[in-house]
Order: C-alpha cells, then sequence, then structure tokens
C-alpha cells in the first residue's frame, strides 16, 4: 500500500480534474473528476449530491434539476505550467451506481487545444488481490484575493496517487449506504478524492472513489471504490449525429458506438424484474459468473447473497425463487446480515418458501440487532402493523431511528411521519420536518408529499429553526 503526493507534471493532472462548485462569490471545493472521451467526465454521484443539499437544488422535472450553484473543473496543461477551466454544462445521474456523468464547455479558447482521447474503461469485474491505483485531490482550499484591481482566487490542493489490492468484489454492494456494485480495497481513500479514478494493473479505468474510514493508527485502510459496468446503465440524453435532438438511451450505446472505449460492453445487461419491479444491472461474461460461483460454493456469504439475487430477480439467471432462497439461507447461515435480511424478505413475501411472517421477523430481528438498515426498517414496519409480531409503536419508533441514523431513506421517512402524528414517540413537527426533508432530499419519493403537508403547518420561526437543523 502506497499514498504519496503527484506532481502537477504528470500526465494524470491532464485528465484527472479537481472540482468546484461556485454560488454568488463563494468557492466550494469538493470532489474529483476524470475524462473519458472527448468533454464526457465521470465523478462519485455523492459529490454532486453533496453539493446539491448544501448549495440548493429544485427538481423542476423527473429527471431535471435547476441548480442555485454552478460546477467547475480544473485542468493542468503544459506539464503543470498552465491551466484551463471547463464548465459543467450538464449531470446525468442513475440509482444504478454512484458514478454521475458531466458534459463539459469551454470557458476559454484555450479549452479548445486540448487534445482528446478516449480513455480505456475496463468494465469486466476484476479478481481478489488485484492491484489497482488511485488518484484525487484531498484537502483542496480556496483563498480569494479582492484587494487589488482584479479578484484573484487561488486554489491549493495536493495531487494524490494512492495504490492497494482488492479485498473483496461486492456484485451486490454493501448494505443500503452502498448499495451498488463496488470494490473493498486496502488503499487509502481520503476526503475530496471522492469520483477520482481507479486504474487496474494495465492502467485501465476499473473504477470510481467512493468511500474511505479512518480506522485505528497502524490499521489498514477500509476503501470502497465503485465498480463501473452499472455505469453503462445510466440513461443520458447527449444529443449524436443521426438521432432526434434530445432523445434518451443508456450510456451503453455510446460504448456500442464508439464514441467511448468500453471493454466487457457486450457482457453487460439490465432490466427490471418482475417480482419486484426492481432495477438491476450485471455482467454476464462466463469466467466472471465462474469465479461468482467457486466463491459462493466455498462459502463466501457474499457471493452467496449475488447468486441469490440473481435467482431472485431472473439476473442473468432464469428467475427461480426456490433457489434464490436456498442461497439467502447459506448466506444466513455464515451469519451474513445482507443473508439474514434477503431471507426475511422471502419468508415475507412467500418467494420460493412457505409465506411465514413470524419467520420473517425473527430473521429482521437478527439483521436489525447487528445494525443492519434494511432490516431496521423492515422490523420497524412489522412492529408498527403488528404483522408477525406483537404491535409496539414504541419499539418501532427505535428501530426506525437506528436505521434512520444510518442514513436509510425509507426508515428517515418512517421516523418523521411518526414523530407528525406522535405515535411511539413525543410529537415533534420540527424534527418530523426535519427527517422527511432529509428523506426527500436521499430520492425518497413518499416523503416530499410529507415535507409540503408539514411545511404548511410550521410557524415561520418553526421553518426557520428546521432549516438550522438540516445545516448542520
Amino acid at each position: 500500500m502506497t499514498f504519496s503526493e503527484t506532481s502537477l507534471s504528470s500526465p494524470i493532472c491532464e485528465w484527472a480534474l479537481p472540482i468546484v462548485a461556485i454560488k454568488g462569490s463563494d468557492y466550494y471545493p469538493s470532489g474529483t473528476a476524470i475524462l473519458i472521451a472527448e468533454r464526457l467526465a465521470l465523478t462519485a454521484r455523492h459529490v454532486v449530491e453533496g453539493f446539491m443539499e448544501e448549495l440548493g437544488s429544485t427538481q423542476v422535472s423527473k429527471s431535471k434539476w435547476k441548480h442555485s450553484f454552478a460546477l467547475q473543473v480544473f485542468q493542468m496543461r503544459e506539464s503543470g505550467e498552465s491551466g484551463v477551466v471547463w464548465n459543467v454544462k450538464r449531470i446525468w445521474r442513475s440509482g444504478y451506481t454512484d458514478i454521475a456523468v458531466m458534459l463539459l464547455e469551454p470557458t476559454a479558447e484555450e479549452c479548445l487545444d486540448f487534445e482528446w482521447k478516449k480513455l480505456a474503461l475496463n468494465l469486466l469485474a476484476l479478481e481478489k488481490g488485484s492491484d489497482v491505483h488511485a488518484f484525487g485531490f484531498p484537502s483542496p482550499s480556496i483563498e480569494i484575493d479582492a484587494s487589488g484591481a482584479r479578484r484573484i482566487v487561488r486554489f491549493t490542493h495536493s495531487p494524490t496517487t494512492s495504490s492497494g489490492t482488492v479485498l473483496e468484489v461486492c456484485f451486490d454492494g454493501r448494505s443500503s449506504n452502498l448499495p451498488h456494485p463496488c470494490y473493498l480495497t486496502d488503499a487509502r481513500f481520503d476526503p475530496s478524492m471522492s469520483g477520482g479514478p481507479v486504474f487496474d494493473a494495465k492502467g485501465r479505468l476499473c473504477g470510481l472513489i467512493c468511500k474511505g474510514w479512518d480506522l485505528l493508527p497502524g490499521e489498514p485502510p477500509i476503501s470502497y471504490a465503485s465498480a463501473l459496468w452499472p455505469l453503462m446503465a445510466t440513461e443520458i440524453d447527449l444529443n449524436r449525429t443521426g438521432f432526434p435532438k434530445g432523445s434518451s438511451y443508456p450510456i451503453l450505446e455510446l460504448a456500442r458506438d464508439g464514441f467511448i472505449e468500453a471493454e466487457g460492453w457486450d457482457q453487460v445487461r439490465f432490466g427490471e424484474s418482475e417480482t419486484s419491479s426492481k432495477k438491476w444491472v450485471a455482467l454476464v461474461n462466463q469466467p466472471v459468473r465462474d469465479r461468482l460461483r467457486k466463491m459462493a460454493e466455498q462459502g463466501d456469504a457474499a457471493s452467496q447473497n449475488s447468486i441469490g439475487g440473481d435467482y431472485l430477480l431472473g439476473r442473468v439467471v432464469p428467475k427461480d425463487e426456490k433457489k434464490a432462497a436456498w442461497w439467502f439461507r447459506r448466506a444466513a447461515d455464515r451469519g451474513s446480515t445482507d443473508g439474514l435480511n434477503n431471507l426475511g424478505m422471502c419468508y415475507s413475501n412467500g418467494w420460493g418458501v412457505r409465506k411465514s411472517q413470524r419467520r420473517a421477523v425473527e430473521l429482521f430481528r437478527r439483521a436489525a440487532s447487528r445494525g443492519h438498515p434494511e432490516a431496521q426498517c423492515s422490523l420497524g414496519a412489522a412492529l408498527l402493523a403488528g404483522n408477525g409480531v406483537r404491535q409496539d409503536q414504541s419499539e418501532a419508533a427505535r428501530v426506525f431511528l437506528e436505521g434512520a441514523r444510518k442514513g436509510h431513506p425509507a426508515s428517515m421517512s418512517n421516523f418523521g411521519v411518526l414523530l407528525s402524528q406522535g405515535f411511539g414517540v413525543d410529537k415533534d413537527l420540527i424534527t418530523a420536518y426535519c427527517w422527511l426533508s432529509r428523506a426527500a432530499k436521499a430520492g425518497y419519493e413518499p416523503a416530499r408529499a410529507m415535507v409540503e403537508e408539514i411545511g404548511r403547518r410550521l410557524t415561520w420561526e418553526d421553518l426557520k429553526t428546521a432549516q438550522k437543523s438540516l445545516a448542520k
């Protein structure tokens, strides 16, 4: 494992770019972007959504937002001797992945001098033990000098390279906070490196920096990189020659048409489950599937859960709920909280097993006691309704709060509803408004109407108090 500063003269600084949000006269640096083709860049979706939450955005249609800020990226040129600024004109996001796509537009003629090349993308899953190399801009800062005739903005950052190995391939993500396919790695990812490129041993882009955690001194880092293949399902409406203006299509079509260079694009599939209307994306690469199956048969719980999900959703393999439940049970027997929760969902819905709410609650409770946010939400719902367990509104509120504190959108919404009605907890419209607002900003649609409804019941002073709480 290595973590070292990289010179601005390095070629990577022409392709990996620091991001800055601008609102009025204030600048907010955070995150990293990577160029993949002409005027197209990728970054972490949570970087964009962090700006939206902090600086303000309004949804104007199902897929479009109006932002109260502008985004720019800074590109080094001539071995670090000069640089140019690009505006971010469009952003596309999807629920498949923590990766967002950005369309850039030049701010000056100097931008147009750049010789565009296609960055090689590797969509196929890496193997456990693979070497990876990441790059980003940790701890950036902005200094503004308005003392002279011209306003000068000084941007300070530390371009950094981090190397490590893949510890685990998480085909189905990790809990509700990391629900997309990703790589667990011992490479160190610091704040503001989010969205930065992760390269495989052949120099191909294989992921984007997603999350990193600080552990005790001497302990190895625990970091996650978003895998690339789910990106192919993201819908964009970038205009293309020979197609109607404004038409939407998955970014996979850009790979198919050669606009971006992506190895393995023809082995990506996506669709929607008939059982739950849940959208999915997966690889059909046979070596990858064989490796996953071998790991599952050797007792790897994450692989067992992934195969169970394949059978439940009809993802890559023919749909078979009995096989799904069988694999989830094997993962649960290994102590996997995902396995316990998934098997609980099978019993709750009668997927491949005889329906039993009582058995479902037992499994949800075991997973919830170990901090699984989705299981906490399901257990709370059962306690609230008295479904498979004695009704207990106070216990339901407590469990929802545990999930809400972990950022689970449905738990935040459900706890907010209980607060608004005084069920199982003291009635508190201001706190209810805050939790429902957080759920709505996390994309949980049922919370939006409740935010508006409660907002009409609050006084102006109450709303100011709520906004101060949300700003913390």
